[in-house]
């Protein structure tokens, strides 16, 4: 199944993070995989990896063990972001400048497992009073940073897939 972009069920962690431009993708996989897992998967990615050289450039090292320990619970940190709020389902992050967010979901189905994957930018006030927006070098960025979360996911699907493979 393709990665694709739905709307944001209302009931999400993710949901709650009123002043956000909110995006939410989905990917399902054969295999059961709990939050755990996806986390690990996620963060370890050989896309994610290429995020976290960046971030380590920029004074924010991380490490496979530590994507692990933060999908395990025993982490409340990973590279640039603080765990917001958890549940067993779902993960709410937020970057250490507080204008981003991510978040992950999984969902048991019948014979696999619905992944979620979902941001949320801080919109910024206008200086006139007008209705808050995306500041603009996000608006610029936006139709890559669609792209980048559809590739993470697929991404994961992949690892998640391969994984399987070579534990059959």
């Amino acid at each position: 199944m393709p990665v694709l972009q739905t709307p944001l069920p209302s009931y999400t962690l993710l949901a709650s993070q009123a002043g956000h431009s909110l995006d939410c993708f989905i990917l399902e996989v054969p295999v059961s995989v709990d939050l755990a897992k996806y986390v690990a998967a996620f963060y370890s990615t050989w896309l994610f990896r290429l995020e976290r050289l960046v971030l380590r450039m920029a004074g924010y090292p991380s490490s496979d063990a530590e994507a692990c320990a933060l999908g395990q619970g025993m982490s409340q940190s990973f590279a640039a972001w603080t765990m917001q709020a958890r549940t067993n389902d779902q993960l709410l992050m937020r970057d250490v400048t507080g204008a981003t967010c991510s978040w992950l979901m999984v969902q048991p189905l019948a014979g696999g497992t619905r992944l979620y994957f979902g941001s949320g930018v801080r919109l910024r006030a206008k200086r006139d009073g007008g209705d808050a927006c995306l500041p603009w070098t996000y608006r610029a960025l936006m139709g890559l940073h669609l792209l980048y979360s559809r590739a993470l996911l697929a991404a994961v699907g992949g690892r998640l897939a391969r994984e399987r493979t070579s534990a059959a």
